[in-house]
């Protein structure tokens, strides 16, 4: 999920700060944790920290959420209630000349991965001019287990707000939570298809600030080799590589997020197989920035479908004559293929008395018992389900 958000400080003596914090979903009676640089989430000599807190994101003026040391103002984070609330991570890096009073709007936003992945980036913008320019906090929480617990399968969010012996007007001006899917619609490719988009708007790619991305990966689990390809072209800055033996498309290039969402819309399946595999597959999108950090993966899954097609009829030569009273054969199977290759039956109408056609391998043989010129009509037919026969006459 991205949970973005626009506070203000201002009006008063001094302000210690705010904090935006993830709890435990279960927690229905919640306690605040300590007073001044704590922010009302973390743990001090007199508190043990917020109920059933998980995460909390201190947007901190004093400088002081890192365990009452006194820094320099900015964000940073501290680990579960449970862990006693250590410190983590942050980016105290604004210098406030002293003047901790009109601190005015600032905005942050938290980008929090799936459960797979853990990853948390929090970006920070100190003048709200809409620009996230501060270095972001970019991390795996699954890096601290001594700090961060195992996370809830339900959270809540909440504020709280310290001023310690000041006061100060404490307000969040606005906020939004998107939550972002990790698997798009299911799709499906029809065997003569020919080359197709498989992501036209479903994947969104996002990197903190002006944060470039420096490569990607197009994955098909499922892969059917001299069947499955994944097909792109070159573009702004983006490379791409197809590996035939793993079926991972890769892609490189430094460059923008919204470059390799273009990537993403231009990469195209196509299966090449005139009986292809109908084994089901799935199509994953990751990306690394430059730092290394790689997405969580965003999954499509992919259905291939077999077209089951007419068998197909050849000119043959015409059969030898038959002999009443002399044992004959003659094979119509040559004549007849299946493009799906499906196993044929034949039958025949009119044929001469004395002569019977084996359905199973299209063989016409016996002995014939009456003269005379005979037209026969033989038809093959496959054994797939709508199928339909092709007829010779000879």
């Amino acid at each position: 999920m991205i949970v973005e958000l626009r506070y203000y400080m201002n009006e008063g003596s001094g302000v210690d700060g705010l904090s935006f914090f993830l709890v435990d979903g279960t927690t229905t009676t919640f306690s605040l944790g300590g007073l001044g640089g704590a922010l009302g989430y973390g743990a001090d000599d007199f508190h043990d920290g917020l109920s059933g807190g998980w995460l909390g994101i201190g947007l901190d003026a004093f400088g002081n959420y890192d365990d009452n040391e006194e820094e320099l103002p900015g964000i940073g984070l501290r680990g579960s209630t449970d862990q006693g609330t250590p410190w983590i991570a942050g980016t105290l890096t604004l210098e406030m000349d002293g003047n901790f009073i009109d601190f005015g709007y600032r905005r942050v936003r938290v980008t929090l991965g799936d459960s797979t992945s853990n990853s948390l980036v929090v970006e920070w913008d100190a003048d709200d001019d809409g620009v996230y320019d501060y270095t972001p906090i970019n991390i795996s929480l699954d890096d601290y287990p001594d700090g961060i617990s195992s996370r809830p399968s339900t959270l809540k969010f909440g504020f709280a707000a310290s001023t310690g012996a000041f006061t100060n007007i404490h307000a969040v001006d606005w906020m939004t939570i998107t939550t972002l899917a990790t698997t798009g619609p299911a799709l499906t490719y029809v065997e003569g298809s020919g080359a197709v988009a498989v992501n036209d708007s479903n994947v969104f790619v996002s990197a903190p600030g002006s944060q470039l991305l420096t490569g990607a990966t197009v994955t098909i689990t499922g892969y059917v080799a001299g069947q499955d390809e994944l097909l792109f072209t070159d573009q702004t800055g983006i490379a791409g590589s197809w590996n035939v033996q793993t079926g991972v498309l890769t892609l490189s290039g430094t460059t923008s997020a919204a470059d390799y969402q273009a990537a993403f819309q231009a990469v195209q399946f196509r299966n090449t197989s005139s009986a292809p595999s109908t084994d089901p597959r799935r199509i994953s999108y990751e990306v690394t920035d430059v730092f290394g950090q790689k997405s969580d993966p965003f999954t499509l899954d992919l259905t291939v479908e077999s077209i089951n097609e007419d068998p197909t009829v050849s000119v043959f030569s015409s059969p030898p004559v038959a002999t009443v009273g002399e044992g004959y054969t003659f094979s119509v199977a040559e004549a007849f293929t299946d493009p799906d290759g499906d196993a044929l039956t034949y039958t025949a109408s009119d044929l001469p008395a004395g002569l019977v056609l084996n359905a199973t391998t299209g063989v016409i043989g016996g002995t014939p018992t009456t003269a005379g010129s005979i037209s026969v009509v033989v038809t093959a037919t496959a054994t797939a389900t709508g199928s339909r026969p092709a007829v010779p006459w000879f």
